[in-house]
This record gives structure tokens, C-alpha cells and sequence, in this order.
């Protein structure tokens, strides 16, 4: 009872999320900061053309699209229903849907996670382990690193709960009731995806070659209202001490 209540708190939040992407999609908005960490993000993932890439949570294609715009072929895994129907609407207007492929699943299941096993050169998740219900999480990692080549990669981008940013925001959109739930409710798995634990938990699936990579302290979109934030981002992430507390902490492991 307690994984459906989890589950369900997940896909009604990511059903929200994804009608406020379509909103945006039909009104263009997305920025140059969010552009330009893409840009950056995917230099640390280095996705290269054919490649069979695994992406846990893809939501509405936000990372999606452009890897299928670079040739590479994507399944795409999601609770939300609306995210994936949303999703595969924008890969058929253009003309993209031959290389993505799309499962409603929460991949907690290592009996359904067969038919993935030793397919993928690379695993991605964007903002996602930090959702995983505590109980399901090693499962669902051994699951997603069983699906990976030897010699591919698990790479994810998590929010660090260092950085107090986050905590301000929550309770705004608390306050406000933004996106029609308590944001916190599905939130609270950030304070677990600190440096330490990620890396262990990378580790503890067998993972080789760590790398981590800190990724701004301010919210890249308030470039889009004060550039110069995205030189002081900068500066403060490679500072020593200061970058503890980035927004964004990346990892990528090998399958040895």
C-alpha cells in the first residue's frame, strides 16, 4: 500500500509538471541558461549518434529530444501517462519517432527489467533518484545498471541538498500551491542525494570510473533576468569550500 501511495503521489505531481511543459512548448519559452546547461550537461554525458541510451524518468522529452535529434536511439521510462503521450507527440511533429521507443513503468520490477538486460551504451536520469521510494532504491539502480553493456555508462543529475535555494523555493510553491501539490511531498528524497551518498550508491552497484561534476549555485534560470549569474555560478563552483553547496551535483559511472 505504501509503494502505490509513493507512486501515485509521484505521477500525479509528474501529470502537473508535464501540462505546465506543454503551456510552455506552445509558448516557447524555453531560455538561453536552460539551453546552454543542456549544452553542458551533455558534454558530460557524451552522447554520440547511434547510441542505444536508457533514460529513466524522461518526463516530456525535455533531454529526450535533443538526444533523438542527434541520432541516438532512446527508450524513454515514466510513471506519468501524460508525460509519455505528451512526449511521443512531439517526437511524431518531427519526425523523430523512429528511434524512440516509450514504457509506462516504474522499473522496480526485475522480472519485466529483463528484456533490458545488456542493451543500453548509456543510462540517463535527470532529476530522478532523489523520487525513488528508500525501500525500491537499490532495486530499481541494479535494474537499470543490469541494462547496461559492459563498458556503458550511468550518468545522473541530481539536486544538491546543500544548497539552500531549494528550501526557499519549496516553501514558496508551498505557500502558493503551485502545480496543485505540496512540491515537499515529493521532494524530501533530495536530502539523501548528497556527494557522499551518491557516490556510494554508484559504488555499491558496481560502478567504475566515478566522475562528479558540480553545476551552479544560483538557479541558471535567473539568467534569463540577470546574466551575469551565470559568470558568478561560475566562479563559485570552482571555488573551494563554496561549491559544496551547487545546485546541481552530475555523476557518471562505468559497468565494469
Amino acid at each position: 500500500m505504501r509503494q502505490k501511495s509513493h507512486n501515485k503521489i509521484q505521477s500525479t505531481y509528474w501529470d502537473k509538471i508535464a501540462l505546465k511543459r506543454e503551456r510552455e512548448l506552445s509558448q516557447q519559452k524555453t531560455s538561453w541558461p536552460a539551453i546552454k546547461e543542456m549544452e553542458e550537461f551533455f558534454e558530460f554525458l557524451n552522447p554520440q549518434k547511434n547510441d542505444r541510451i536508457l533514460e529513466i524518468g524522461c518526463g516530456t522529452g525535455r533531454y529526450t529530444m535533443p538526444l533523438l535529434q542527434l541520432g541516438c536511439k532512446v527508450h524513454g521510462t515514466e510513471i506519468s501517462a501524460l508525460s509519455l503521450r505528451m512526449l511521443r507527440k512531439l517526437a511524431k511533429a518531427e519526425h523523430l519517432e523512429r528511434n524512440l521507443s516509450l514504457e509506462a513503468t516504474d522499473f522496480e520490477n526485475p522480472k519485466k527489467c529483463q528484456v533490458h538486460f545488456n542493451k543500453y551504451s548509456k543510462a540517463l536520469m535527470v532529476a530522478v533518484i532523489h523520487h525513488f521510494d528508500p525501500p525500491k532504491r537499490n532495486t530499481i539502480m541494479k535494474n537499470i545498471v543490469s541494462s547496461l553493456k559492459k563498458g556503458g555508462s550511468l550518468t545522473s543529475l541530481e539536486p544538491n541538498p546543500l544548497n539552500p535555494f531549494y528550501y526557499f523555493l519549496y516553501f514558496w510553491r508551498f505557500l502558493l500551491n503551485k502545480q496543485g501539490v505540496n512540491r515537499w511531498s515529493t521532494e524530501t528524497g533530495m536530502l539523501y542525494t548528497n556527494i557522499f551518498n551518491l557516490k556510494r550508491l554508484y559504488r555499491r552497484m558496481g560502478l567504475v570510473d566515478i566522475q562528479v561534476k558540480r553545476y551552479a549555485f544560483f538557479p541558471s534560470a535567473f539568467g534569463k533576468y540577470f546574466p551575469p549569474i551565470l559568470l558568478i555560478n561560475d566562479i563559485i563552483t570552482r571555488t573551494p569550500i563554496l561549491k559544496e553547496f551547487s545546485a546541481y551535483i552530475w555523476i557518471k559511472g562505468t559497468k565494469g
